[in-house]
């Protein structure tokens, strides 16, 4: 085989699961200030669905083929000059970073600011539920500003970002409440909730009050707002792709009308929160929730498993 290439998964189309496929593209090269990682494992995620599926065409436009996958788990093989605070052999894990995707291939090139080192003992594909906690560590810590004993409310608790929350607001001291799907409430309460609610079985209006509400859906923002006590906060990391300049608009308005900011950040992170997201994990604060591992040849089925809901954790793609 070219050694000069690679495998990779990509599109020609928008479209379902099902324009997905691994191709060969051409084997990366590491710039200045950059890093090649040899992924072993990578999970899916919610943004590179809607990407796949043209709901964020404006941003990722009509130039094919695309790719996919937004962070991963690897050992550093090689560095471009000037890479700092990494070495050839390092176990890390990271995130390609906003401008695309890309981490679902054999071998991915990112900023070596974009890398932290993955504990020692914590397994590779394992690792790879992890790095999309670093949201959950923002939301909670930085924007939030959680703090003990306060009472926490997580929708869409079983997911990736979810979870970690669940397991980090108890370990932070709150209350947590978490809404999930039925057949996931034994799920998180095993994570650490102190309340466990089918999101199904109720309206927003029989819950609260809280002072932190942490939303992963991105829909029903106002109605969720409104469980919020006096100097209560909200954290959303998601919005409503049907209802796109609404739902862009609320979250803006909010900043100057009502009671409470419903507070809006995509996860960026970088190695000093990579850093923290692996002292969590070695002081036992958080743990990896991996739902199930697909091979590479099934990017297709693990996107429609996402698609269909009810996952516990993460799905996590493993590149062998």
């Amino acid at each position: 085989m070219d050694d000069r290439t690679m495998r990779a998964v990509l599109f020609d189309r928008y479209g379902g699961p099902e324009v997905l496929y691994v191709g060969r593209v051409p084997r990366p090269e590491p710039a200045p200030g950059e890093v090649l990682v040899r992924v072993r494992a990578f999970s899916v995620n919610g943004g590179e669905l809607a990407a796949r599926a043209g709901h964020l065409r404006l941003l990722t436009g009509r130039k094919f083929p695309q790719r996919v996958g937004l962070d991963f788990t690897g050992e550093v093989a090689a560095l471009g000059a000037g890479a700092a605070g990494v070495a050839v052999g390092y176990r890390v894990w990271g995130v390609v970073g906003r401008t695309g995707f890309g981490s679902a291939a054999d071998y991915v090139t990112v900023r070596a600011e974009r890398l932290g080192r993955v504990p020692d003992g914590l397994d590779l594909v394992e690792a790879a539920a992890l790095p999309v906690a670093t949201t959950a560590i923002t939301a909670l810590r930085d924007k939030a500003k959680l703090r003990p004993g306060e009472r926490l409310l997580v929708r869409g608790a079983a997911g990736g970002v979810g979870n970690a929350a669940v397991q980090l607001g108890r370990a932070y001291g709150a209350e947590v409440t978490a809404l999930a799907r039925a057949a996931n409430l034994d799920f998180v309460r095993t994570l650490g909730a102190h309340h466990a609610i089918d999101h199904r079985s109720v309206s927003p209006e029989e819950l609260g009050p809280f002072d932190v509400v942490l939303d992963t859906a991105g829909t029903d923002l106002r109605a969720f707002r409104r469980l919020l006590r006096p100097g209560g906060r909200m954290v959303t990391i998601a919005f409503d792709q049907t209802r796109l300049a609404a739902s862009l608009g609320y979250l803006a308005a909010s900043a100057v009308h009502g009671r409470g900011r419903v507070r809006f950040f995509s996860g960026n992170p970088k190695r000093a929160l990579f850093d923290d997201l692996a002292r969590e994990v070695a002081e036992g604060r958080l743990r990896p929730a991996v739902d199930t591992c697909f091979p590479l040849e099934e990017m297709a089925a693990a996107h429609l498993a996402l698609e269909a809901g009810g996952v516990r954790g993460k799905y996590v793609v493993r590149v062998d």
